[in-house]
């Protein structure tokens, strides 16, 4: 079963990472403010641990949202240094 988890995540962050490059998000994500995409990562993450424990299905929420937020995350701190 864990063989099976990670193979699972590591296909979404290899898709989460796709999906980054190839600038499928909104341009309004990509332009905002550093400091509010914190934020709002912060919250995405919070709201996911409530969904997920409501549901029961906090094994696999919580992780996803982490890995999409670290990713546009990333994104956003390489665009700005290179």
């Amino acid at each position: 079963m864990t063989i099976l988890v990670f193979l699972v995540f590591t296909v979404y962050f290899i898709l989460c990472q796709y999906v980054i490059e190839k600038k499928v998000l909104p341009e309004k994500i990509i332009a905002m403010n550093m400091f509010y995409l914190i934020v709002l990562a912060i919250l995405m993450i919070a709201l996911s641990i409530v969904i997920g424990l409501i549901f029961h299905i906090e094994w696999f929420l919580v992780p996803a949202v982490t890995l999409f937020c670290a990713s546009v995350l990333g994104a956003k701190f390489r665009k700005s240094f290179i």
